[in-house]
């Protein structure tokens, strides 16, 4: 088990019994230890972990190595591959172990786990040894029961309206991001990456950090589209230690914050206001 105050092994207590129930313990973490005078068998795929936790390569001469892949609905894979393997032809292992048909390479991006989001995509023609390290995220690039609407339907009245887009949470939780302009708190215009997921608004500066790269959905007041077009405007329900002097008017002890933002095209407004107001609606449960 792990030790309560830093997450090491507890080495003071037996080893766990293979043959129980982990939820027996009334634990939600466990470690895997190696045993005193353990050698490795080089003829064998089993798995093995560095000390730091990360995936260990196989054996050289076989040219395997294993990755982990993250999906956005927390689900992770273990995958064996060949080095010689590209970025694409991970995505057909997880097709498989998913057992789902309905995911299109096309609509998907890989990014490096340790990097944030707003980060540049892999390129898929990168060599799996060629790889920074071997923890993965598979991200939808837009949700995807709507993907190419906006060049499709660039001038028809009902792609510019929020009720033209239609939701499941699966697509409405994928994590999607946009171009704006961001009018702040001073009146003044930023350029912003505006990154929607399951439970998070992130407001991202390419190459920079901000000062506040996220708000919560739960704390959206409201979100509509103004009559400007390809502008919307998000009101964040915030306490008033927090923004002082930057309200609206105030609501069961609250304060209103208002945020205008605009978009390169009024499909891509409509559909983030389509999105947030979904989310709004359907937040996961904690």
């Amino acid at each position: 088990m792990l030790d309560d105050d830093d997450g090491t092994p507890d080495m003071d207590i037996h080893p766990l019994e293979w043959t129980r129930d982990i939820h027996k313990y009334g634990v939600n973490a466990v470690v895997l230890c190696r045993k005193s005078g353990w050698t490795q068998d080089t003829s064998s795929d089993y798995m093995r972990l560095n000390t730091d936790g990360s995936i260990a390569q196989s054996d050289k001469k076989n040219n395997r190595m294993f990755v982990r892949v993250h999906m956005e609905d927390k689900e992770k894979f273990i995958l064996r591959v060949t080095k010689d393997m590209t970025v694409r032809d991970i995505f057909p292992l997880i097709v498989k172990k998913r057992q789902s048909s309905d995911m299109p390479p096309e609509q998907y991006n890989f990014f490096y786990l340790s990097k944030e989001i707003g980060s540049d995509p892999l390129d898929q023609r990168l060599l799996v040894k060629d790889l920074e390290n071997d923890n993965l995220r598979l991200v939808h690039k837009v949700p995807g029961s709507f993907a190419g609407v906006s060049s499709q339907l660039p001038s028809t009245p009902s792609a510019t309206s929020p009720s033209h887009f239609m939701f499941t949470k699966e697509t409405a939780f994928a994590y999607s991001e946009y171009r704006v302009v961001k009018t702040n708190s001073r009146g003044r215009k930023q350029k912003r990456i505006l990154g929607l997921d399951a439970t998070r608004i992130w407001n991202k500066q390419i190459g920079l950090n901000v000062r506040h790269p996220y708000r919560l959905i739960t704390s959206v007041h409201s979100c509509e589209v103004l009559s400007d077009p390809g502008s919307f405007v998000i009101v964040f329900d915030e306490t008033p230690s927090q923004q002082l002097g930057l309200g609206l008017g105030t609501t069961g002890g609250k304060v209103l914050v208002r945020r205008e933002y605009r978009t390169e095209t009024q499909v891509e407004t409509a559909e983030i206001v389509a999105k947030l107001q979904f989310l709004m609606k359907n937040q996961p449960k904690s």
